[in-house]
Order: structure tokens, then sequence, then C-alpha cells
């Protein structure tokens, strides 16, 4: 039995990317559940249940980033589902990350002959006795203020969505957080030796280069590398930020600065002097002075 978990979009775009699908699925006679998520959270319930009744269910995901994170956090025993990622949303830092060249076409092909399956590592965020898993990346401070606002019931997204300017709203809100979210100090603990960082912008832990939409933080970033990559950002005039976060899109914002850090580690802790924001694959789950990124033992298959 296939498992088709479908959130429908704001606008309708999962259900029309489906509605596309829906008659080759009927055509070739695969047997298939379709779950509508209808609320925040409903995909992590879903994929509970999916996976707490059978023991190696094929699992497809309609959606966005987003939809897909909540799917991770309700999955039990990560090494027995078969998963494929079916995009609908805006980000799709998922698809960039992983180097897939999607084609609709060739979704019930993939399904009927799963020849190619990669193995995904998962990784864990925690803070406040809370434990959240991401797939593509987990950030504090500036990112992560970002996604906060971008999800919540802001003015500016509120005023772009009238004038018909809503893909603009991240853009607008990323340009906001810059100048808004204060800085703070941070120590940051990589695999047991800690360095203390001044001014700190943002520090984010990647399993895949992108996020946010597009931007390359960390460009050495792999998906089944069994580490997390990292980035520390700090030391910064927000004017400097301004010129040095374009280049991020193409994986350089490095090569101008001595105060940005990457590298790879099994384990990351990061205290900081101020409670600040916290994403997991751009979806906003809490606020802290204290988390750490590792990951999961397992790994997930997905059929690309």
């Amino acid at each position: 039995m296939i498992h088709i978990i479908l959130n429908p979009g704001i606008k309708g775009n999962g259900l029309k990317t489906w509605n596309k699908l829906e008659s080759d699925f009927i055509k070739s006679d695969i047997k298939y559940t379709l779950y509508k998520t209808q609320y925040d959270k409903h995909a992590t319930q879903i994929a509970s249940q999916i996976t707490s009744n059978e023991d190696s269910p094929t699992i497809i995901v309609i959606g966005g980033d987003g939809t897909l994170n909540e799917v991770i956090n309700g999955i039990q025993n990560l090494d027995k589902p078969l998963m494929m990622f079916i995009p609908s949303g805006s980000g799709c830092d998922f698809i960039r990350g992983m180097r897939i060249d999607f084609d609709l076409d060739d979704v019930i092909y993939k399904i009927q002959n799963p020849e190619v399956i990669r193995y995904v590592d998962i990784g864990t965020t925690t803070f406040n006795d809370t434990t959240k898993r991401f797939i593509i990346s987990s950030g504090i401070g500036y990112d992560a203020s970002v996604c906060h606002e971008a999800t919540s019931r802001s003015l500016i997204k509120r005023v772009l969505n009238k004038l018909h300017l809503g893909k603009l709203t991240y853009r607008f809100i990323a340009l906001k957080q810059l100048f808004t979210t204060p800085y703070f100090d941070s120590t940051i603990t990589i695999d047991g030796e800690g360095t203390h960082y001044n001014k700190t912008i943002f520090s984010a832990a990647m399993n895949l280069p992108f996020e946010g939409g597009g931007f390359m933080f960390c460009p050495n970033a792999k998906y089944n590398s069994s580490k997390l990559s990292y980035i520390v950002a700090n030391n910064y005039s927000k004017l400097a930020m301004l010129f040095v976060i374009p280049f991020a899109y193409f994986g350089k914002h490095a090569k101008f600065t001595k105060n940005i850090h990457l590298g790879n580690a099994n384990n990351i802790t990061i205290h900081s002097n101020k409670t600040m924001a916290i994403h997991c694959d751009g979806e906003p789950v809490g606020h802290s002075d204290n988390v750490s990124f590792s990951l999961e033992n397992k790994k997930l298959r997905f059929i690309i």
C-alpha cells in the first residue's frame, strides 16, 4: 500500500500537483491511501499513525519543505519507511540540496521501479527539554527570526498579500530582520571544543547546502556524510551583511571575510547570552539560549 500525505497548500499548489498525478495512479492500478493535511502539524500525526501501524510503508509526501519536516518528525523507526518527496512549495531546498532533477512524469515509473535509493541523514535539534528533527537545516539567530516572522501574521506579510506581492514577503522580512535581529554573544562547542564568538548574527547546522529558498550557506554539506556542516556569522556590521548575503546564493560568501566560519561536526552546542529564535527546516520551533544539534543514528530512505 502506498500512503500519500498531501498538503493542499494555501494557494492549492499541492492539490494541483495531485490532480495531475491522480489519473496516472489509477491507470497504473497502484493502490494508495490519500491523507490531506488540515492543520498545523497534521502531517506529523499522520506519519506517526502510518509508521506505528505498518512496519515498512511507502510514504509519498506532496508539499513543501515544511510538510516534509512535519512528516519526518512523526516517523517511528527511521530506517523502516521508503520515502518519496514531490515538491509543491516555494522553497524546495530539499530538492535543490539533493541535486534532484525532478520530473513529475517520472513519478509512477520510479514508484514501480525504485532503482535509485538514497540514504539520508536526519538531524536533531534539542533545546528546553524539546527535541525536533530536521532534514535540511536548523539554526539560531537571524535566519530563525526570518522564519518566525514569515510564518506569523506580520504587517509586511498582510500588506504584500493585499498588493498581490506575496512572493516578495520572505525577501522583505529577511531585509527587515537583518537590521532588527539583535547580535548575541555565543560559545559554540564543536565536538567538545568550545569557541567564543562576539556579536554573533546567526549559526546554523546544515544537512544540505541550501536553506531559505536557495542560500548556499554550507556548500560542502552532504546528505549522507554522517556529519553535520555548520556556519557561524559574527562581527559583521549590518550593512556589511547586506553586501555579503547575496553571494551566499552562489556559496561564495566565505571568500569575503574571516567572520564566516564553516566546518563539519558530529555534535554542535550553542550557548547564547540572549534568548534567540530557533528554526528547523524553515519552521519556527521555539526560543532558547541553549541549543544542540546532532544526527540520528539511522538514515531515512528516499526514492530518487
